[in-house]
């Protein structure tokens, strides 16, 4: 998942390269084809889609924690007795 995760963020800021954030190129860009707020916007929902995916990976890693202090315990119980 984190390979996906990192894909996502470079492709993210492969796009933000395509943007000239300044001023001048900013409004040169809005009085025209206006690609830059496009680029913004589909950067953002690649970040969006990446921290979706960390906060999934988290939930999922702390649920199997606890999964294994169980196994760990009942192992070592087993052992023990």
């Amino acid at each position: 998942m984190l390979a996906l995760v990192a894909h996502l963020l470079r492709r993210s800021v492969d796009l933000l390269d395509r943007v000239t954030f300044s001023p001048a190129a900013l409004r040169a860009d809005l009085g025209s084809e206006r690609y830059a707020p496009a680029y913004l916007f589909a950067a953002s929902e690649l970040l969006d889609r990446a921290a979706d995916l960390l906060a999934e990976s988290a939930t999922l890693v702390r649920d199997n924690e606890r999964r294994w202090r169980v196994f760990g315990a009942r192992v070592r119980g087993l052992r023990s007795g």
